[in-house]
C-alpha cells in the first residue's frame, strides 16, 4: 500500500512538473492587430538575474477583449439571414464583424479561431451560444485578417 501511494505522489509531482515545463516553453506574446495597425505595446514583467541562472521574463495574458476582434459568421442552416442576425448581434456587443455569408450544411455550430484567439472564441461561446458551440482552431487556408469564424449549425438556437 506505501509503495502505490509513493507511486501516485511521484505520478502527480512528474505531471505537475511537466504541465510547468510545457507551459515556459509557450509564453504567451503579443497579438497582431487585425486591422492592420500596429502590434499593441508589450509590457514586460521585471526581469531577475541569479548569476548562471536563465534570464526569464513572466508577462499575464491579457483577458479575453471584445473590442478589436475581428468576426465572421456564416450560416450552415437553412434559416435564410441567420448568419446577418447574428453579426448583427455581435456587431452590437462590440466586435468588429466581417461581411456574413454562408457555409456547408453544418450539424453543429462550430467557432473557430487563429492562433491566439482561443480565449476570445471561449467568451462568444459563454456569452452569446450557452456554451453549445464546438470551439476549435481554424483550419488553413482561413482568412488571418479573421480572428474567429462562426458557422451556424444546425443545433442553433437564437438567444
Amino acid at each position: 500500500m506505501v509503495t502505490t501511494t509513493l507511486r501516485a505522489v511521484i505520478l502527480v509531482a512528474a505531471v505537475a512538473l511537466g504541465i510547468a515545463v510545457v507551459r515556459s516553453g509557450f509564453p504567451a506574446g503579443p497579438q497582431p492587430s487585425p486591422a492592420g495597425g500596429s502590434p499593441p505595446a508589450a509590457t514586460a514583467a521585471p526581469t531577475t538575474t541569479t548569476p548562471g541562472a536563465p534570464t526569464t521574463t513572466a508577462s499575464p495574458r491579457p483577458r479575453p477583449t471584445i473590442e478589436g476582434t475581428v468576426v465572421q459568421v456564416l450560416n450552415g442552416t437553412d434559416q435564410a439571414g441567420l448568419a446577418a442576425q447574428v453579426s448583427e448581434t455581435l456587431k452590437e456587443a462590440g466586435f468588429t464583424v466581417a461581411t456574413p455569408g454562408n457555409a456547408a450544411d453544418a450539424p453543429r455550430t462550430t467557432i473557430y479561431f487563429q492562433e491566439g484567439y482561443r480565449d476570445e472564441a471561449q467568451l462568444v461561446n459563454r456569452r452569446f451560444f450557452r456554451r453549445i458551440a464546438l470551439v476549435a482552431p481554424a483550419p488553413q487556408g482561413f482568412d488571418p485578417d479573421l480572428n474567429l469564424v462562426i458557422v451556424l449549425g444546425a443545433d442553433f438556437v437564437s438567444p
